[in-house]
């Protein structure tokens, strides 16, 4: 999804969490209202709360953002509170590498920060820093995401040296 040539965008929303909150709030709403289950049933203040906190929810981790621009690559999941900001300047090598389908479970590599961005996929976009970060993003398009970051690193460079 390209809104301008120089901004590369993509924004996953995360539909098994919406529906799960969902699904959450019509299972209170059914037996509290609808076939009237118990002697307590949940108050219209209850369900209104309920509501608010599923909506606020929804609002910070519903979503999966990445975009790359002239100067940063920005990546934020739905867990994170602040998104990551990688200037392009000191990015050093970009790949695509083959993941297993546990690999958000191996712990045997100590300075690579992992991010899913999508979930049953067997590729990942990694990016070496020259300050020695390394990180990871499982996400489908792996290899279009690499020449979107490569084309900045060299119109990068091209404008640092003139």
């Amino acid at each position: 999804m390209k809104d301008n040539p120089e901004i590369f965008k993509r924004v996953k929303i995360n539909w098994g969490i919406i529906f799960m909150l969902t699904g959450m709030f019509v299972l209170l709403i059914i037996p509290t209202y609808i076939y009237q289950f118990g002697t307590n049933p949940v108050d219209e203040k209850g369900l209104v709360i309920m509501a608010m906190f599923i909506i606020v929810f929804l609002l910070f981790h519903g979503r999966h953002r990445l975009i790359i621009d002239n100067n940063f690559v920005v990546f934020r999941l739905n867990w994170d509170l602040l998104p990551v900001k990688v200037p392009i300047d000191i990015i050093k090598e970009v790949a695509v590498s083959k993941l297993s389908i546990i690999w958000a479970l191996e712990f045997n590599e100590r300075n690579i920060k992992k991010y899913q961005f999508d979930y049953f996929i067997e590729q990942a976009v990694s990016i070496q820093l020259k300050n020695g970060k390394h990180y990871k993003i499982a996400i489908k398009n792996a290899q279009k995401i690499k020449e979107e970051i490569e084309k900045r690193m060299l119109t990068t460079n091209k404008t640092s040296i003139a």
